[in-house]
């Protein structure tokens, strides 16, 4: 276990139950009074959004080691339960509030992240710093940069901060998640052009659009066929056939899903010259390279949520339990971690979504990928073992890349994986369709031209 200094204890503990442990009582407490919650139902947007104004201000005039930023988190958490607990009081549409609440959450684990654990600032040189609690005893030997308070008054004040509590993957910083995709595959330098961005991205939310709507107007199958006792790991009927085609499809709808929203927020983020085509690269890599679970998990698939999550989980394996940095016990408490904050986002957003609580068990599709990476790792490291060869995989341009029959046995684990775990987070949201996020359909509008 690392040793910790007293001065470094105490500030973990008090880390752990100011921001932690108080959002942890509120999220069991649950329900608000009657006054708060009609005030809340009275001035539902404008606290919101005041929500996210907190840790905005609290970046920007807060000194990185002020006590007044660890006070800032419980009012966070104490604004993310009022919307929880009044969402559907002021919202009709369950998928407008999950589009509300998803957010709402990242806050809370970014804000936590932003000002206690990397504790960031903008320096007087006009870039980001910080002075992380892991790191305080090396940098309290160091001269910091002075910290930029000039706030709301600057445009470079208010720029950084709006891309540290919504940029999720930090594009651009020193703490820009890993693994992020090249606008371009053969030239990593390239980035388009504004007008070129804007044509692409347009075009690409409109035919990402059009695709859902085709799909949505498909044959559905009958509720039946994704019946909740069909869902569990170890169902008492099994249909292989339909969860792997399930799975496919379900996780096609989601990358659609999610790539046209965030297409279409990058379009208008750069149609009104706030940002730039740079600060938004694709938001999913290739399926060439989903051939392990972790490449799917960390290549493939968004990294949207890996830095705020990863940020409490390392949190709690590295400051909390002591674990050596880069130790086995650390990379998989971390690892399990992420995924397990992960799953409890993807439930509550589910149950706003419409999901009957006892039927929501998309926890155990996330804590089973943990699990199957850690099947994997140790797949990996024996076949290792006994065959006397080096790891392959992590070269460039072909060096050293896996052969060909380990990439194609790859796919098959990675699907069999997923068709094993994903319906008991699918089939719940098969069975309910949910609110249309927009009214309007390409394919209806079509059908009465045709009339």
């Amino acid at each position: 276990m690392a040793t910790k200094s007293p001065k470094t204890r105490r500030e973990t503990m008090g880390i752990l139950l100011i921001a932690y442990a108080t959002a942890a009582v509120l999220s069991f407490y649950g329900r608000l009074p009657s006054a708060i919650a009609d005030f809340y139902v009275a001035h539902p947007y404008e606290i919101y959004f005041a929500n996210f104004a907190l840790p905005m201000l609290g970046l920007m005039y807060l000194h990185p080691r002020s006590p007044l930023r660890l006070a800032i988190i419980p009012v966070i958490a104490f604004g993310v339960l009022c919307y929880r607990d009044t969402r559907l009081r002021f919202m009709t549409n369950r998928t407008w509030a999950t589009m509300l609440e998803g957010p709402s959450y990242l806050l809370f684990f970014t804000a936590v992240d932003a000002l206690v654990l990397r504790r960031l600032y903008l320096g007087t040189d006009g870039k980001e710093h910080s002075e992380p609690l892991s790191a305080q005893k090396k940098n309290e030997k160091m001269k910091p940069v002075p910290q930029d308070t000039s706030g709301i008054m600057s445009w470079t004040a208010i720029g950084w901060v709006f891309r540290v509590i919504f940029s999720y993957r930090g594009i651009g910083t020193p703490r820009q998640a890993p693994n992020i995709p090249k606008f371009s595959s053969r030239n990593p330098n390239y980035v388009p052009s504004r007008s070129a961005f804007l044509l692409q991205r347009g075009l690409t939310s409109v035919l990402f659009y059009c695709l859902l709507d085709f799909l949505g107007h498909q044959p559905q199958s009958p509720p039946s066929v994704f019946a909740h006792s069909k869902a569990f790991l170890f169902p008492s009927e099994w249909d292989i056939g339909t969860r792997i085609s399930s799975t496919v499809m379900f996780w096609l709808f989601l990358r659609l899903n999610i790539g046209m929203v965030y297409n279409a927020f990058s379009f208008v983020a750069v149609a009104t010259f706030f940002t730039t085509p740079g600060d938004w690269p694709p938001y999913f890599g290739s399926i060439t390279n989903a051939y392990t679970l972790r490449k799917y998990w960390s290549l493939f698939w968004h990294v949207g949520l890996r830095n705020c999550l990863s940020s409490t989980a390392n949190f709690l394996a590295y400051d909390v339990l002591s674990f050596p940095r880069g130790s086995l016990l650390g990379r998989y408490t971390s690892i399990y971690g992420t995924f397990a904050l992960s799953a409890i986002i993807h439930a509550l957003v589910d149950t706003t979504a419409g999901i009957k609580p006892s039927e929501n068990l998309v926890w155990q599709l996330f804590v089973m990928q943990a699990v199957g990476i850690t099947i994997e790792d140790f797949v990996e490291w024996a076949y290792h073992q006994i065959s006397g060869s080096k790891a392959r995989g992590e070269g460039k341009s072909g060096v050293n890349q896996p052969y060909l029959w380990q990439k194609a046995l790859g796919f098959v684990w990675v699907l069999a994986w997923l068709s094993w775990t994903t319906p008991t987070w699918s089939y719940a949201n098969m069975r309910n369709a949910g609110d249309p996020l927009f009214s309007f359909s390409p394919i209806e509008t079509f059908k009465a031209l045709r009339a």
